[in-house]
């Protein structure tokens, strides 16, 4: 069965001309009798046929309306024929303007004959327009679409949900194009069922249609106003509400952006890649846009050009005393503001005169145009140069832009946003005292003598002994370091490698030296004075006096030898007392006789001079010395609720070995509380 409806052409014999001469007489037969029921869109015929005597001839259709002959021409849609004597009427494709009166015209005898056909159209009901899925706009008065056809005309019904039959009227109007709900809103949401019946044929058709209202789109969030820099990025968001979820694009000004590249679009997102300051400060909009219809929502993109220095000089050389001028030019938008910082500084220079150093003043003016960017230029005027001022100064600029740039894109700019100059203050050199300017040696050792000096250009340095230049690079000369920092390492072989020695500093603006004296050292050239001091069962404490020798190193430790009485030195002991003490010798037996010598050492040696040897006789053994409390503090408290730790210092054992100690305690107040309690 084919889709569409069929009309079925009904030819209907009204009025019938006849002529009788001899016998039959002459009419004009039209078939189908009763009418041509033609079905739409198809082929149909209806033949004309003479009969009777004389035989009609001259046969022809005509439509009535509009009032024309039916051309005898196969290739057009509507056409007439011949078959023998027959004449017929052909649709090849049946229109609805088909339907009407049709006359066959013909001639008997020279008199004129015709008869009429009736074409009727059929056409079964055709849904034409009815959407499964119709989406209304809310808040208006929506056209649920249903547009039906068919002859006989089809009566239309509408149905909602499974069993609601709706009426006309209130909210609801009955159109030939569908139905019409009046301020429609997201209750009308449901299944509707269009049906259309023709009552005379016993046809019928539905179609289901299920409604959800659509929701035009509200930015709830539009695009904030951005600044973004030169040659980084910005980004742009927007945020919108609908029904469907509404799509986004994006425009510049009023010109859609189609470029991903430079564009990105992301959803809601937009971003702007690569910024120009020329051509991306615009107006940017967002579009929110779903079936229901769009809304707009517009941001401005500020351009920051970010601090670039166009001009600085790398390095300034000025003699001390000289006036110097140190310039700056950084351009940017808007323009930057721009300061100088010196190395070791922990604020920048201000404008103006500065008020810890009136040598010192800042200017600031306005700058050259670079690339239609605006420049600032910031001169640094030192006047009466001091080798202090020299080092690295930095000049660094200011904008939005370092706000919204991190460090690590700060560093991206170019020009860079800050760059150092370094000035160079000539002066004759300065021989520093900070490093020592006498040294001890002795003979066979390795000694190193230091010596800085400032200045610039970077002083040479050379050195002398008594009054002769040091050959370097022999056994017993070498020199380290780089200048201005130098050491001289010497080997003292002999006597003539002492004495004094020359630092000699030299530039093209002076020389400046500093003698260094470097004596011979000896082991310690004097007995120690020592006294006995306390003696107990198993120790000696003793008393020692270092002997002063001013031209000498210190003394260090001392050597301590002893031995029982009755046995040779060469089975004695060796132990050792740091200077400074205290001199405890230990270990001892009690009631016993010992001998004991001592030897003061320093870096040089050991003495050859021992101390007189001392006997002693060691205490007989008693009980142990008394311990000594080791207090936390005037009024202790114990962190514990039923303990208090107690230290002490381990007293002298009085000959033998402690076996245990005895702690005794009593309370020297107790508090009492009491305890308060009562039934309910």
């Amino acid at each position: 069965m084919k889709c569409q409806m069929n009309v079925l052409l009904v030819a209907v014999v009204i009025y019938t001309a006849v002529l009788v001469v001899h016998g039959a007489p002459s009419e004009l037969v039209i078939t189908p009798t009763g009418g041509l029921v033609a079905f739409l869109h198809e082929e149909a015929t209806s033949l004309c046929r003479p009969e009777g005597s004389p035989l009609p001839t001259n046969l022809e259709w005509w439509s009535v309306i509009p009032n024309e002959r039916i051309p005898e021409n196969i290739t057009l849609r509507v056409y007439a024929a011949f078959q023998q004597q027959n004449l017929q009427l052909y649709f090849k494709d049946v229109w609805s303007s088909d339907e009407g009166t049709y006359i066959c015209k013909g001639r008997a005898s020279d008199t004129p004959i015709d008869n009429t056909q009736s074409v009727s159209i059929y056409q079964d009901i055709t849904i034409v327009d009815a959407p499964t899925v119709q989406n209304p706009v809310i808040d208006t008065d929506a056209l649920i679409k249903c547009k039906v056809t068919g002859n006989p005309k089809p009566l239309i019904e509408w149905q909602r949900g499974a069993s609601t039959v709706l009426e006309a009227g209130g909210r609801y109007i009955f159109e030939e194009d569908g139905l019409r709900i009046l301020d429609i809103q997201e209750i009308d949401n449901d299944v509707y069922t269009c049906r259309a019946t023709v009552h005379e044929t016993g046809r019928a058709k539905s179609v289901v249609i299920y409604v959800e209202v659509s929701i035009p789109p509200e930015i709830t969030d539009p695009p904030d106003n951005v600044q973004g820099v030169e040659a980084f990025e910005a980004q742009f968001h927007c945020l919108a509400v609908g029904k469907p979820t509404p799509d986004y694009s994006w425009y510049k000004g009023n010109q859609p952006l189609t470029d991903p590249g430079k564009y990105p679009q992301s959803g809601n997102y937009l971003t702007v890649t690569k910024i120009d300051n020329f051509t991306d400060e615009s107006l940017y909009r967002c579009r929110a846009q779903n079936s229901a219809g769009e809304e707009y929502a517009e941001a401005f993109l500020d351009v920051i050009i970010p601090p670039k220095v166009q001009d600085i000089r790398n390095k300034t050389d000025v003699k001390e005393q000289k006036d110097v001028w140190m310039n700056c030019t950084i351009s940017g938008e808007p323009i930057p503001t721009v300061v100088w910082w010196k190395n070791g500084r922990t604020q920048p220079f201000v404008e103006g005169v500065q008020p810890d150093d009136s040598r010192i003043t800042i200017f600031k003016e306005g700058g050259p145009i670079y690339n239609n960017v605006k420049s600032s230029i910031l001169r640094m005027q030192i006047r009466n140069a001091r080798s202090g001022d020299r080092g690295f100064y930095r000049c660094e600029g200011k904008n939005e832009a370092n706000d919204l740039l991190n460090e690590q894109q700060l560093q991206q700019i170019w020009p860079p946003y800050r760059r150092d100059a370094e000035l160079l203050v000539s002066f004759k050199p300065l021989v520093s005292f900070e490093y020592p300017g006498d040294y001890y040696s002795w003979l066979d050792n390795t000694v190193n003598l230091t010596c800085f000096a400032e200045g610039w250009p970077t002083p040479d340095i050379t050195w002398w002994l008594n009054g002769a230049p040091v050959i370097i690079d022999n056994i017993y000369y070498r020199k380290f370091g780089l200048d201005p920092l130098s050491f001289l390492q010497v080997k003292t072989a002999s006597p003539a490698f002492f004495g004094v020695y020359q630092c000699l500093a030299k530039n093209s603006e002076g020389e400046a030296f500093r003698n260094i004296e470097l004596r011979q050292a000896y082991p310690p050239r004097h007995e120690p004075n020592v006294k006995e001091a306390q003696r107990t069962p198993t120790t000696v404490m003793y008393d020692i006096i270092p002997t002063e020798d001013p031209n000498n190193l210190p003394v260090i430790y001392y050597n301590v030898l002893y031995k029982l009485t009755n046995a040779n030195w060469q089975d004695a002991q060796l132990y050792v007392f740091s200077q400074g003490g205290p001199y405890i010798l230990d270990g001892l037996w009690p009631e016993t006789y010992y001998k004991v010598v001592m030897r003061a050492v320093n870096l040089a040696g050991e003495s050859e001079y021992p101390s007189r040897e001392m006997e002693l006789l060691t205490e007989r053994v008693r009980e142990p010395y008394t311990p000594t409390f080791i207090k936390y503090e005037e009024n202790p408290v114990s962190q514990y609720s039923d303990r208090y730790l107690v230290r002490w210092k381990e007293p002298g054992s009085g000959g033998r070995q402690i076996n245990h100690y005895q702690l005794t305690y009593q309370p020297v107040s107790i508090k009492i509380f009491s305890i308060c309690s009562r039934q309910r």
